[in-house]
């Protein structure tokens, strides 16, 4: 497939990058369509053809010939004027298309034309007219021009190779000369568009190779069940009707090919429906059930075990009736036919008495010969099969017999071993019974009571005062383990005071596999507000700016921080409740203070000795305010100041 879509591609080099592909199509003019109608021998000859047309050294005649050597329709114009990067000579422009000259043929008169174009007027077989010289006013009859006799114009040729150029394609940068652009970059170029051969779709010339192995709907395609090979836009439709597609049975699950599915459902399908032969039962039952429907129990085996063997008692019966009977006599024609001989031998000779002994003897002769030729003779054909018939049903009862009382048998074995190891079960189920009751009553005794609120608090806090704290948390990787997998998703840090002696009682919280949003991507930090002496003393509702910061042991210049600002609206920021309840709400923070794929890869900078260092620093509102209202000695200086100014009155 590679190697036509490269021969494919030089043939398309040979056609033109302006005007209509080919008659008949609906592509755009500027685009380059690929005539699908291509043997291997036109294709060849037309990537021959195709390196000839752009090189203009080699000369217009021999491009133009190998175009129609191919099958292909040369282009029918010369290059666009686009493609010159300044304004193009008047001598280098075609008289017929008007466009530059693509391999330049001079005639009679001196003027040029694109050698594509001169082929197009001889193919009309009308006379044609020189504009170029009607304009500089020669009389008609010298204007009319003499293809046939149209030469490769070299110094053209020459000269035209140094013109500077650009690729007019979308997207493309190109520069160069006039002759690297038709000799290279014209066919090379992969902003390049092209038509698909199959189905027209337009698309860049570095694509079209892929969309016509793998993605062109018209593309040759091989059903891998029947090999028949169709247009990739009718395989679904084919897959609808193939009959060697598997089709997958509702009942076993089994794919059995279509044209073969009738027949599965009705003798190969392991769940196909059939009723018992035992008379007293009959009951209706999937195929694959029969083995164990003949050991559902004791009674059951039984009744089926006596009627297999009463099938065999009748089945013996008749063939001992088959050995037992004598078969039937032939004819004996040859009696009647000996005693009249004898009698009309004997008629001259002897008397009449006489010649009816003779008959009589000659009679009894002859029957006898006859009886002992058929009692010699072997059972007729038809009793024979039928004996052989009986013989070899009579052998697979037999062998029926026996598996049904092997399974038996193995039935009951297992049975026995199952019921002892239900029992073994049993005991050992009772003994880890009283080992977990008694491992329960000593957890009780040992596991001290501990409030709802210090069962999250993890770590210490190694500084804190009255704008920070520092919360290191050790044994980190077990604490995410326990929140990734335990009850709670986070912790908290042992709380702290904010302000001073009067202020706000905090804890830091931590999720360490994230919250929300970030939930197994980040680690989240938060802030709490719990119950503290002073609420009533205090502001409210807590407005601070605060600030996270995860610390960077290596060099301590790689901090994770994060800032949030609170806002008086947000429930976080009420007074807490005094019950002493751990706060539900994760509370005010950052939900990714650093990705866990970071901390993954940098876990030397942020973990040592697998202990993480946490520290929050908060920018207090209202608090200055109001323990400035609360200092004593402000109202005092205030008393004496007025104590002075009566004084002096």
């Amino acid at each position: 497939m590679a190697s036509n879509d490269v021969q494919v591609d030089a043939a398309l080099e040979a056609m033109a990058e302006t005007g209509s592909a080919a008659e008949g199509t609906n592509v755009p003019a500027s685009f380059t369509a690929i005539s699908p109608p291509l043997s291997k021998t036109s294709l060849s000859s037309t990537s021959a053809s195709s390196s000839g047309s752009a090189s203009l050294t080699a000369g217009g005649t021999k491009s133009s010939s190998a175009l129609q050597k191919s099958g292909i329709p040369p282009p029918k114009q010369g290059y666009p004027k686009e493609l010159a990067v300044k304004e193009v000579e008047e001598k280098f422009v075609c008289g017929f298309c008007e466009n530059i000259l693509r391999d330049p043929q001079q005639s009679e008169c001196g003027h040029r034309f694109c050698n594509c174009c001169r082929l197009e007027k001889m193919r009309l077989g009308q006379p044609v007219i020189c504009e170029a010289c009607i304009k500089e006013e020669m009389p008609e009859e010298d204007s009319i021009l003499n293809l046939e006799a149209m030469f490769d114009d070299k110094a053209a040729i020459r000269e035209m190779r140094k013109i500077p150029c650009k690729c007019i394609n979308p997207g493309c940068t190109w520069r160069g000369t006039f002759h690297e652009y038709i000799t290279s970059h014209e066919s090379n170029c992969d902003k390049k568009v092209l038509a698909c051969p199959l189905c027209g779709s337009v698309m860049p010339q570095n694509r079209l190779e892929v969309h016509m192995s793998t993605q062109c709907p018209k593309r040759l395609v091989t059903c891998i069940y029947c090999q028949q090979q169709m247009m990739q836009e009718q395989e679904e439709k084919h897959q609808m009707t193939c009959p060697l597609v598997p089709v997958k049975c509702d009942r076993c699950s089994a794919l059995v090919p279509r044209n073969e599915f009738e027949k599965h459902l009705e003798q190969d399908c392991i769940y196909r429906d059939m009723v018992c032969p035992v008379p007293d039962c009959r009951k209706k039952m999937p195929k694959a059930q029969f083995p164990s429907h003949l050991n559902e129990d004791a009674k059951t085996a039984q009744k089926h075990l006596l009627f297999l063997f009463d099938r065999l008692a009748e089945i013996e019966r008749e063939l001992n009736q088959v050995k037992v009977q004598p078969p039937p006599l032939a004819p004996a024609p040859h009696s009647e036919q000996g005693l009249a001989a004898s009698a009309e031998g004997g008629a001259g000779a002897r008397g009449q008495q006489a010649g009816v002994d003779n008959a009589q003897d000659e009679g009894q002769r002859g029957h006898g010969a006859v009886g002992g030729v058929v009692n010699a003779a072997a059972p007729e054909p038809h009793l024979s099969a039928k004996l052989k018939l009986h013989e070899d049903l009579m052998s697979v009862l037999h062998g029926e017999i026996l598996r049904c009382i092997r399974q038996v048998e193995a039935l009951t074995n297992r049975r026995e071993r199952e019921a002892t190891t239900v029992r073994n079960l049993e005991g050992k189920l009772q003994n880890l019974e009283r080992q977990i009751g008694t491992v329960e009553v000593r957890l009780k005794e040992v596991q001290p009571l501990r409030s709802p609120i210090t069962n999250t608090e993890v770590g210490t806090l190694v500084e804190f005062g009255d704008t920070s704290a520092t919360w290191c948390i050790p044994e980190f990787s077990q604490v995410r383990r326990a929140t990734v997998n335990g009850p709670r998703d986070f912790v908290d840090s042992p709380a702290f005071t904010i302000g001073g002696s009067i202020g706000y009682k905090l804890r830091m919280r931590i999720f360490p596999d994230g919250n929300g949003a970030a939930k197994s991507k980040a680690i989240s930090l938060y802030m709490n507000l719990v119950p503290g002496a002073c609420d009533d003393l205090l502001p409210w509702p807590f407005e601070a700016d605060v600030h996270f910061l995860l610390i960077d042991f290596k060099d301590f210049k790689h901090h994770k921080s994060a800032y949030t600002r609170l806002l008086k609206s947000e429930p976080s920021c009420s007074k807490p409740p005094v019950n002493g309840h751990v706060p539900s709400q994760p509370g005010f923070g950052v939900d990714s203070l650093i990705t866990v794929g970071e901390m993954r890869t940098q876990l030397d900078r942020y973990v040592r000795d697998d202990k993480i260092y946490l520290r929050v620093v908060l920018e207090l509102k209202q608090l200055p305010a109001r323990l400035s209202s609360l200092d004593p000695r402000q109202w005092n200086a205030d008393l004496r100041n007025t104590d002075r100014a009566s004084g002096r009155k």
